[in-house]
């Protein structure tokens, strides 16, 4: 299986190493690749994936509070991305940010 690395703004990294950092889906900038999307901002959606994770107080303090009835689950915090409408690739982004780790 080939690699495909990727240079941006000087740093060299393959496909999969850039999906990791920026939180994209491996197989979807894969796929957008193979589909010959060179553009660095179409192909990890830069759009979407780096926009810093907006949540309210209020939001936060909810999930809080509703956390019995997720805790637990394998999907617990993609199952609070969905109650947010936060994609839920960005669950773990999303736990730390409620127990305080971020």
């Amino acid at each position: 299986m080939s690699q495909f690395r990727i240079v941006h703004d000087g740093e060299c990294h393959s496909l999969r190493g850039w999906a990791e950092m920026l939180g994209c889906p491996y197989s979807t900038a894969q796929q957008r690749y193979r589909n010959g999307i060179r553009d660095f901002d179409l192909l990890f959606g830069k759009d979407i994936a780096l926009r810093p994770l907006n949540v309210r107080e209020q939001d936060i303090e909810w999930l809080k509070e509703t956390r019995y009835a997720r805790k637990g689950l394998k999907n617990e915090w993609q199952i609070a991305c969905e109650l947010l409408g936060i994609n839920k690739h960005r669950a773990g982004e999303l736990r730390k940010l409620v127990e305080g780790l971020i």
